[in-house]
């Protein structure tokens, strides 16, 4: 493989993670690591999103761009580190 190249080796792939059971676990895992204002943030705008869709059509799918796009600001979060 090249240096720069982004695919992974097989024996350095956790396949426990590719099946249903394994994904569930996995994204249980990184929830519970979050600290609690990150998921506070990540359930409000998961409710916002949700809100959005009740209407349906290009007006959804733009307020869902919009809270892509600045999902910080919108809280008032001044400086909040919303990293990965």
């Amino acid at each position: 493989m090249k240096p720069n190249d982004p695919r992974v080796p097989d024996h350095e792939v956790d396949w426990s993670l590719t099946t249903w059971e394994g994904v569930r676990k996995e994204q249980m895992r990184r929830w519970a690591q979050l600290p609690l204002e990150r998921a506070i943030m990540a359930l409000e705008e998961m409710e916002e999103i949700a809100r959005a869709f009740q209407g349906g059509g290009d007006r959804a799918i733009e307020r869902h761009r919009e809270l892509v796009r600045n999902p910080v600001s919108r809280m008032g979060l001044k400086g909040f580190d919303h990293g990965t």
